[in-house]
């Protein structure tokens, strides 16, 4: 518990503070752990609809009395914290793969829909194909916004003797 913000509380304030500020803590963590499951249940609701087998909205949806897909993963996932670290990180390893290889599959996909047409022209010329410094823009960078290099700087902050 070192660090957290219970020991620094009962560290400072005493042990009533430190209480309220304990339980502060178990139900931002609660209502947290509620929302996530909320969430995945909306997601795995999904996915047995698109599989032709929905959930009724009575047990499974955002204004069912009582949530089974949220309260079955929350009780999963603390099964899985209880059973220890162990069980924990491989949990965690095989969801991050699952995560990585979503990823990897969608950038594999999106190579083959890759127009390179759209890469041209990268940088647009102005005024029937002449860049738009030769169109009589500003040839100083601070004028259209940009910076000057140090020297002319520097250069512009000399007295000027008349």
């Amino acid at each position: 518990m070192a660090g957290s913000a219970y020991t620094f509380s009962y560290a400072t304030f005493g042990e009533f503070v430190a209480w309220i500020i304990g339980w502060d803590l178990v139900l931002e963590l609660v209502l947290g752990a509620a929302t996530v499951s909320v969430g995945w249940s909306g997601y795995f609701n999904r996915l047995l609809g698109d599989l032709g087998l929905p959930l009724p909205e009575s047990i499974a949806g955002e204004t069912a009395t009582l949530n089974v897909p949220a309260m079955a993963i929350a009780l999963a996932v603390t099964a899985v914290l209880v059973l220890g670290i162990k069980l924990s990180s491989r949990v965690t390893a095989v969801i991050v793969a699952i995560k990585l290889a979503v990823v990897l599959l969608v950038i594999f996909l999106g190579l083959f829909y890759v127009n390179t047409a759209n890469y041209t022209p990268s940088s647009p010329r102005r005024n029937r194909g002449r860049p738009a410094r030769a169109a009589g823009r500003a040839a100083d960078p601070a004028a259209a916004g940009g910076c000057r290099p140090r020297d002319v700087v520097q250069a512009s902050r000399r007295p000027v003797s008349v």
